[in-house]
């Protein structure tokens, strides 16, 4: 490409005072008065702004591939030189680059600008979709229409790259699946997927550039409320029995089944259970409890309650912060020294489970 802007008096030996000399005249700052003038000092002045005007001039045909004339006319140069602005490289010294200018190199930097900032929006509907830099942004599901699984790109090399999931269907009953690429990790550990199991599950991750994915922010639609609907009475004592919640006010997950009475969790995380048990007439000087199964096996145990003379029910409860792993089982079970029954309603007898990490 042509470049009509050349330097002058670059030659060795050219005929310019040297830079300390120029740096000292004092011409240079009050400008050349009236009188013979010194054709050293002249030159360096051109020389100077030749220079400039040649390296400009030659930056903007690399980077458009653009003849640059000197014609006496601007608005040429000018356009070419706002497009070879925006044509930063992405890179994190955010240099500009010197190699001639493509479609395809202009596509690229727009991509990494898209990486940087995620301007982009993704739909994802049903099947399995594989995401690229070029995604980076709001990612929205919807698996209305079947099983999702996604794809994320190599996190290896591409710092800072966002995602931001959002399930918006409200079928909790079909799963949408988030894997990582080869050994990329989620979270510092070597997971290698995460799901998004409710409505308005939420996930917003970024990479590190070194092979790891981790997670900004994030909302969970994991978490029920189940309560026994039906009075359960005949409960023998001096064993544990499990309490039959038959009914939920809220289960947005879909991980709690009202017909074996349990939740199971359907990924790893934290998670905050509570569980309440409102005993019926307890018996004089008996103890009742109510206690966390996980798994089959009594995880934790509540405190005791005590049936004494006039008393006409007791509340048992139990509280735990626990960390679950994905399929764990979840149940609540009640203990009493003597037969009894339990009495229902959702602020009677429930059970309670929100995840919170």
């Amino acid at each position: 490409m042509a470049n009509d802007f050349l330097v002058f008096g670059g030659a060795g030996g050219a005929n310019v005072i040297n830079q300390a000399t120029y740096a000292a005249l004092g011409a240079r700052i009050a400008g050349f008065a009236s009188g013979v003038a010194q054709s050293s000092q002249l030159n360096k002045v051109w020389r100077q702004s030749s220079i400039m005007s040649a390296v400009l001039a030659q930056f903007i045909s690399d980077r458009t591939g653009q003849d640059v004339l000197d014609d006496g006319t601007i608005a040429t140069i000018l356009g070419n030189l706002k497009l070879s602005a925006a044509a930063v490289n992405g890179d994190v010294t955010k240099a500009f680059s010197v190699a001639p200018a493509t479609i395809s190199t202009h596509a690229l930097q727009l991509g990494q600008a898209i990486q940087l900032f995620g301007g982009s929006v993704t739909n994802v509907t049903s099947g399995t979709t594989t995401l690229t830099s070029q995604n980076a942004g709001l990612v929205l599901v919807n698996a209305s229409g079947g099983n999702v699984t996604i794809n994320l790109p190599p996190a290896f090399g591409q710092p800072g790259l966002p995602f931001i999931f959002i399930r918006i269907d409200n079928v909790p009953s079909i799963s949408v699946t988030v894997n990582r690429t080869g050994t990329d990790t989620i979270d510092g550990v070597i997971l290698t997927s995460f799901q998004l199991i409710g409505q308005y599950d939420r996930r917003h991750i970024k990479s590190s550039s070194t092979g790891a994915w981790y997670t900004v922010s994030a909302s969970y639609a994991s978490a029920c409320s189940a309560y026994l609907s039906t009075a359960q009475t005949g409960i023998a004592g001096a064993t544990f029995t499990k309490v039959s919640l038959q009914s939920k006010l809220a289960d947005g997950g879909g991980e709690f089944d009202t017909s074996t009475f349990r939740f199971i969790a359907k990924q790893a995380g934290l998670y905050q259970i509570n569980g309440g048990a409102n005993i019926n007439a307890p018996a004089v000087n008996n103890g009742y409890f109510c206690a966390i199964f996980r798994n089959g096996v009594m995880e934790r145990r509540g405190t005791s309650v005590i049936g004494y003379a006039a008393v006409v029910q007791s509340c048992a409860a139990v509280s735990a912060m626990m960390t679950l792993s994905a399929g764990d089982i979840i149940e609540l079970y009640v203990y009493g020294d003597a037969g009894f029954s339990l009495v229902n309603g959702p602020s009677a007898t429930r059970l309670d489970i929100t995840r919170v990490q």
